[in-house]
């Protein structure tokens, strides 16, 4: 059982005559050490029984006797809470996480922090908290993606066998997750492992989270300069302009469920819009051959003229965007390249901490939402158009 007491090494007298107060951390009979408590004593006013300094030291220090007790008192009742909510994140208190955590739990506990709300308990509650304030102001994938974030850290926590909190993001941590991420995590259609860019999204999303708690006060700074957001330049597929026309002639009178992810599909080709955009035109954003709309992402206006294929599919609902949701779509895109036939063979290389993995598929496998903004863009560079007003269309920043 770990213990801990204050001690002083008699035979380590200073200049001043004055010696050092220690907390002595015993883990093991065989494993100890000792925590500088910034407290220095004559040895002979140091009371070993009660590990107190004697009423004779009064007003021989800075500070009353009484009152470096009361503070060597608080210390150690912090050390011992420190212990105890290690424990109970069931983690073991060896040295080396001693040396490595109780300085930055000193740390925490001295600044600052206002009262948090009794509803918030746990990390989870925290991340529900900042999704309900958050859910206005983003996109609904931008909400998936911090429920995500809340189910990777379960999926984490459970893994590790300790108890998720804020003293939990230390240094140690980031790597930890990280490597969690890229190999462990599971997702939702059981594979396992997260590719680069999905595990920056993924830290991108727990330093905004934890940012905003420091912000609100709930919880104490955290140093996350080494949390790094990590990103990969992967190849992408797209759609030619020959391409697009194959689908939007295709015939799906055998197929009518794939009609709406055709309609969608084309529109988001043409006009080049995210989806959270696309799937929001309405006839308010129509005007005089143009759609004019604020991204949502970016809030930023853009005005694109209509071609004659994006008049014909809107006019079929009514001037709006077929309703279908994101996960649907991305499925149906599958299924709709399969059968219009785009079967050529794609080899994608995906890199994890420096490791490179190749994998092999069929055009239609890896047809997603994507598809859309980078067919328009492709094609409209290919064409000539200039840059800039691409990227204005399509709210790239670069």
């Amino acid at each position: 059982m770990a213990t801990a007491r204050f001690v002083i090494k008699k035979k380590y007298i200073k200049k001043n005559g004055c010696t050092p107060i220690y907390i002595q951390y015993i883990f093991k009979t065989d494993e100890k050490t000792l925590i500088n408590t910034d407290y220095e004593i004559l040895p002979e006013h140091w009371n070993p029984v009660t590990q107190s300094l004697r009423d004779k030291a009064d007003n021989y220090y800075e500070k009353n006797y009484a009152i470096i007790n009361a503070e060597l008192f608080s210390l150690m009742n912090d050390f011992k809470n420190f212990l105890g909510s290690t424990i109970n994140r069931q983690i073991l208190p060896t040295i080396k996480f001693i040396k490595d955590h109780f300085e930055q739990f000193l740390i925490h506990k001295h600044q600052s922090s206002k009262a948090i709300p009794d509803k918030l308990i746990s990390i989870y509650d925290h991340i529900d908290d900042y999704i309900q304030r958050k859910k206005n102001e983003v996109a609904k994938d931008t909400v998936k993606d911090y429920n995500s974030l809340k189910r990777h850290l379960k999926q984490y926590e459970k893994c590790k066998g300790q108890k998720m909190d804020f003293t939990s993001f230390d240094y140690n941590f980031y790597d930890e997750f990280v490597n969690f991420l890229y190999h462990e995590t599971e997702k939702p259609n059981g594979e396992k492992g997260l590719l680069t860019n999905s595990v920056g999204k993924q830290i991108k999303n727990l330093k905004a989270f934890l940012r905003d708690r420091m912000r609100l006060g709930y919880c104490a700074n955290i140093d996350l300069t080494t949390y790094k957001t990590m990103t990969e330049d992967v190849d992408r597929i797209y759609l030619s302009w020959t391409e697009i026309s194959m689908i939007y002639h295709f015939d799906l009178n055998d197929n009518p469920e794939l009609i709406t992810t055709r309609d969608l599909l084309v529109l988001g080709c043409l006009l080049g819009l995210r989806f959270s955009d696309l799937s929001r035109i309405s006839p308010e954003y129509i005007h005089n051959g143009y759609l004019r709309i604020r991204q949502k992402k970016v809030r930023k206006h853009v005005q694109i003229p209509i071609m004659n294929e994006v008049e014909t599919v809107l006019k079929r609902y009514n001037w709006s965007a077929p309703k279908l949701p994101m996960y649907d779509f991305n499925k149906n895109l599958k299924i709709l390249g399969e059968k219009v036939g785009f079967k050529s063979d794609f080899e994608m290389v995906h890199y994890k901490k420096g490791i490179a993995y190749v994998s092999k598929y069929k055009k239609f496998e890896i047809m997603s939402s994507h598809i859309c903004r980078r067919s328009f863009c492709t094609n409209e560079y290919l064409d000539g158009t200039d840059i800039h007003l691409i990227m204005r269309i399509s709210g790239h920043s670069t």
